[in-house]
């Protein structure tokens, strides 16, 4: 697909992989060097993490054991290059300056450094094999540790209260009235419109809490249930 624009460049493909709800991996594959290297994470991470650590690992190898030459770098994550495009990102800050100061080096006279994105399963034999690497890691009994940046450690700190907190609502919901509306704590849809009014009065009318003639009467408000217009 690249034979004239990257003819004379060193190709490597990464990865990412992930198997729910906590097996995470990266792989890079160095094509001409028929070589690859995996990394299985300890602990619960994202998919981007594991596509950004892909990318940082073989930039690390690169700049290690490689001689100053023209290398491009296929990922098929758009978003880990979209992230690293990013000024000041909110999450994996940790990781992304690993990968920017790796960059700043490899773009650097004689060295010659391409990112490229490429579509996921297309065929191509270097991205499959990256793929196929990285799916291997995922049950490698050799783990590595990485520490996450703060806003990374919080985000994955939200997400299990949120997970222990719908587990708990999941048996605790059925036993109240609440059941009938609630079945975890994720915002309903019509919460997502910016606008309180029809948010409390769709939620009104969830609950029969409204200026309806069935409320008022069961208030004992009015004499009878009936709408007046329409018996």
């Amino acid at each position: 697909m690249d034979s004239s624009v990257y003819k004379d460049f060193l190709r490597i493909y990464t990865d990412g992989s992930h198997s729910p709800p906590s097996s995470f991996a990266s792989a890079a594959y160095f094509e001409d060097l028929s070589i690859y290297q995996t990394l299985s994470f300890s602990r619960r991470y994202d998919v981007l993490t594991a596509e950004l650590i892909a990318i940082l690992q073989a930039l690390e190898f690169i700049r290690t054991f490689l001689q100053p030459q023209s290398v491009v770098l296929y990922t098929d994550s758009q978003s880990a290059l979209t992230f690293l495009l990013s000024d000041r990102p909110v999450t994996h800050v940790r990781t992304v300056h690993a990968i920017m100061e790796h960059l700043l080096f490899l773009v650097t006279p004689p060295w010659h450094l391409r990112l490229q994105w490429i579509p996921l399963h297309v065929g191509i034999r270097g991205n499959g094999i990256a793929d196929a690497a990285a799916k291997r890691a995922l049950i490698s009994s050799t783990l590595v540790h990485v520490t996450p940046d703060s806003a990374t450690f919080s985000k994955l700190a939200r997400s299990a209260c949120i997970s222990h907190w719908n587990a708990h609502l999941a048996t605790t919901l059925p036993a109240s009235h609440f059941g009938r509306f609630h079945s975890d704590s994720s915002e309903h849809p019509w919460a997502r419109y910016p606008c309180r009014d029809i948010d409390v009065a769709i939620t009104k009318l969830r609950l029969g809490h409204t200026g309806l003639a069935r409320h008022l009467y069961r208030l004992g408000m009015i004499e009878h249930p009936w709408c007046q217009w329409c018996p």
